[in-house]
């Protein structure tokens, strides 16, 4: 079937085309939104509510961020950088790299099969065959030792994750 060109057509398409820019530029601001609010600190599950979509649209749009930490119903993007540095720590501390740490943090050693575990989550992560850590008793413990070692920078997501193991931590002592 022939094409005819008329005025409407090519008006159509013109619309088209404009509206089309507006949409691509909305949707980049949409994901913007959903990532800053990750990194606000709100959960998988509120942003997905938020921004009216599933929670894999949201889990999906934050992997190229690196790590996404859920810990008691909060989320915790982290950059690259950092999920390269966790894992670096973790895994050394697991195969016995930092003992002198382990002893100055006086928290015993059973915590390091907590590291281990850890390090293999965030390696999945750098591999991209995961995006979010979820972490549970024994992980959130071992990166609470980590992050006694490790944490410098404030104000980061990576310092407030810090800031709610320790209070979870310091008040079993």
């Amino acid at each position: 079937m022939a094409e005819v060109a008329t005025p409407e057509t090519g008006q159509t398409l013109e619309r088209l085309q404009a509206l089309q820019l507006h949409y691509e530029e909305l949707a980049d601001r949409r994901r913007e939104a959903i990532v800053a609010a990750l990194q606000a600190g709100n959960s998988l599950r509120a942003v997905a509510g938020a921004a009216n979509c599933s929670y894999e649209s949201v889990r999906r749009l934050a992997e190229p961020h690196a790590a996404l930490f859920e810990w008691r119903g909060q989320s915790y993007l982290m950059t690259e950088h950092i999920t390269r540095m966790l894992e670096y720590n973790a895994a050394g501390f697991a195969r016995g790299a930092f003992a002198s740490d382990v002893a100055e943090l006086k928290a015993g050693k059973s915590w390091l099969r907590g590291a281990a575990e850890l390090a293999r989550q965030l390696k999945r992560v750098q591999r991209a065959e995961a995006s979010e850590i979820t972490l549970n008793k024994q992980t959130s413990f071992a990166l609470f030792q980590i992050l006694r070692v490790t944490m410098t920078a404030r104000p980061s997501r990576l310092a407030d994750l810090y800031d709610n193991l320790r209070g979870e931590y310091e008040r079993r002592r």
